[in-house]
């Protein structure tokens, strides 16, 4: 959809979930090695800095097709959980000056997304994700537009078979409490 101020295109998917645990979505998408997974274009993403169970810096750098420069961003993530509904968000967005620029790539100058997951009962789970980015430097915006057709779709076909992986699935996080 149409981002008021900018000529990207901000993207949004949603896909309920069944057999899934919170802990377990929120295990995955909190993990940066699960980057590559879940994104076509994840080169690489490591911890930066772990603050607590809810908060982390990630570097997640982008392998863009010929002849775009790769891109780079380091983001600051905040997950949240509404104690009354069980609504789990992840809050998502770039931050400057925890890591020096590599000159290889571009760092990204505005990035903004995040996960919702809200419980509908009997083992079912929404999930949404949303996000914006500017991709810095001479980037046509058609360009760019047109590699975010399929990319939140996709994403969220890797999440539903992801999510099913041992290491996610038996997985209880001490911050996360399950509603059925």
């Amino acid at each position: 959809r149409e981002q008021q101020g900018s000529n990207f295109a901000a993207v949004r998917a949603e896909m309920i979930l069944e057999d899934v645990r919170l802990s377990s979505l929120v295990a995955l998408i909190d993990d940066p090695s699960a980057c590559a997974l879940l994104e076509a274009r994840c080169a690489a993403s490591y911890t930066v800095e772990r603050v607590s169970a809810t908060e982390q810096f990630v570097y997640r750098h982008n392998d863009m097709p010929f002849p775009i420069k790769d891109r780079d961003v380091v983001m600051h993530f905040v997950w949240t959980q509404d104690p009354v509904s069980g609504v789990v968000v992840l809050d998502n967005r770039n931050i400057d000056g925890v890591l020096p620029e590599n000159p290889r790539r571009i760092r990204l100058p505005s990035a903004i997304s995040g996960w919702r997951f809200e419980p509908l009962g009997d083992g079912r789970v929404l999930a949404s994700s949303e996000g914006h980015l500017e991709p810095g430097a001479s980037l046509p915006a058609w360009l760019l537009n047109s590699l975010l057709v399929d990319a939140p779709f996709n994403t969220m076909e890797a999440v539903a078979a992801a999510v099913k992986l041992p290491r996610y699935r038996e997985v209880q996080l001490d911050f996360i409490v399950e509603h059925d």
